[in-house]
């Protein structure tokens, strides 16, 4: 379940869509170890050069590969949201970023200090609204399924899947998120 394959990367682009429906922030699952990143690598579907941007419906989405950064917000995500010419920006990434958000995490066992949110902010234009999607919650029954934080101009959801009960697929749509129970 845990161990990726070519065969499951071109069941999930064959059942849901191409290159422009899915994309991907990969997790430690999927990259974490030298194996599972050759065939991430391997799979034409998937774009290699991250962090990206993407625009959606009018909308700024960024992709970050937050293993390979050590869970740590590069400077090239930190350029992507200043320059942008959209007022929001939408960050999905596989770790947390800020400490206040390691008691909902599968893994909190970052491997380098993880800032405050005050000081985090800090970092990012004032004028620019910035909504941070992480992936790495929800596995255990003990963490809730979904978590939303605002803090300033930005907003903190972390999320994930644990075939459990409720676990919560977060959808993209217009602009909008929307969160869709799975039954």
């Amino acid at each position: 379940m845990f161990v990726p394959s070519k065969q499951k990367w071109e069941r999930l682009f064959n059942e849901f869509g191409s290159r422009d429906m899915v994309l991907v922030a990969p997790g430690n699952h999927d990259v974490g170890r030298p194996d599972s990143r050759d065939v991430f690598k391997a799979s034409n579907f998937i774009r290699q050069d991250y962090p990206y941007e993407v625009k959606i419906n009018g909308s700024n989405l960024v992709l970050d590969d937050s293993v390979s950064s050590n869970w740590i917000v590069d400077n090239k995500v930190k350029r992507q949201i200043l320059n942008s010419e959209n007022e929001s920006t939408l960050v999905a990434r596989h770790h947390i970023l800020i400490s206040e958000l390691s008691k909902f995490a599968n893994a909190s066992n970052s491997p380098v200090p993880l800032p405050s949110v005050k000081s985090f902010i800090k970092n990012f234009p004032s004028q620019k609204s910035v909504t941070w999607i992480m992936g790495d919650g929800g596995a255990f029954d003990h963490l809730p399924r979904i978590t939303c934080h605002s803090y300033g101009n930005h907003r903190f959801i972390v999320n994930g899947i644990g075939e459990l009960k409720n676990d919560t697929l977060l959808i993209l749509h217009d602009g909008n998120i929307f969160s869709h129970i799975i039954r």
